[in-house]
């Protein structure tokens, strides 16, 4: 299944990603906000030591944040700016950008740390038919 993207298969292409970031965990969100996230053993002292996750959407591609306050929900710093589907190894050096970027805030200046947008998993029964992605296998 390739969601209308230039791939073939959405899992082989998150778990390339997700090797490329030396990731943790990766796994499947509701398909509508996110298609998967992958959560890095990085943590940042500003955000209370929460691990960086990079979270997939098919339509608008890649973007990072941290770890919300459960697994259903990530807060998200920014995306990407990469495109739909960019090369793992690409995802992999720009999401090092910015957590480089954002060590040297969270040493040098912590008052000026991006303000993350909570983004919540919608159950099932929230996502029209129509727009449910069929199964990855993460």
């Amino acid at each position: 299944m390739n969601y209308g993207t230039d791939i073939a298969d959405c899992s082989d292409y998150v778990a390339a990603v997700a090797r490329a970031l030396r990731a943790e965990t990766v796994r499947g969100w509701d398909g509508f906000t996110f298609d998967a996230i992958i959560t890095m053993p990085t943590g940042f002292l500003h955000y209370c030591g929460r691990n960086v996750v990079v979270a997939w959407n098919h339509h608008f591609g890649w973007a990072w944040g941290i770890e919300g306050h459960s697994v259903e929900s990530v807060l998200i710093i920014e995306s990407l700016g990469l495109g739909r589907t960019p090369g793992p190894a690409r995802c992999a050096d720009r999401v090092d950008e910015a957590i480089v970027e954002l060590r040297r805030l969270d040493l040098a200046v912590p008052d000026s740390f991006p303000v993350p947008v909570r983004v919540l998993r919608l159950p099932q029964e929230y996502v029209p038919p129509n727009l449910r992605p069929r199964q990855c296998a993460w």
